[in-house]
């Protein structure tokens, strides 16, 4: 390699580790059992303006579908995923939600294999393109994992 192109790598390598800026993410982290995640997600997106991305295998809290149904409806591109067994064989409740979603409009890219049941679409995941937020979490999308279950939040 010649002298000239070799230093023309050289600064260009330079250049490039010199405008490179660090990953950096604030973390937040909510537990259920004293943090109401329900209204955090519904907060996020109804802020939502860019692109909505949601995958749940349980979506039975109504709130969160409201939410989603209104950013569609005001413009803003949604991609819900849902899965085939949680929607027609495991959760009425989810069968609920994703048909009220479906009338609403929202397009639902359904996860369907039938051959290696039972694997699953198991994310909780939600991703808020305009507001560069990703949230992962355990709890499925429904009240009753979501939200404490009472003031003192006491399981009887």
């Amino acid at each position: 390699m010649s002298g000239p192109r070799r230093n023309l790598i050289a600064l260009s390598l330079l250049i490039a580790v010199l405008a490179a800026r660090p990953a950096s993410a604030a973390e937040q982290v909510y537990f259920s059992a004293t943090d109401n995640v329900t209204n955090v997600l519904v907060k996020r997106i109804n802020a939502e303006t860019v692109r909505l991305d949601i995958s749940s295998w349980y979506l039975s809290e109504h709130s969160i579908s409201i939410a989603i149904a209104n950013r569609f409806a005001a413009g803003v591109p949604v991609r819900l995923m849902g899965d085939r067994g949680a929607i027609f064989e495991a959760d009425p409740h989810t069968k609920n939600e994703f048909y009220w979603l479906a009338y609403q409009g929202v397009p639902i890219r359904l996860r369907f294999n039938p051959t290696n049941f039972p694997e699953i679409n198991h994310w909780k995941m939600a991703l808020f393109v305009g507001q560069n937020i990703v949230e992962f979490g355990s709890g499925n999308f429904a009240p009753t994992e979501l939200a404490p279950v009472s003031p003192t939040n006491l399981r009887r």
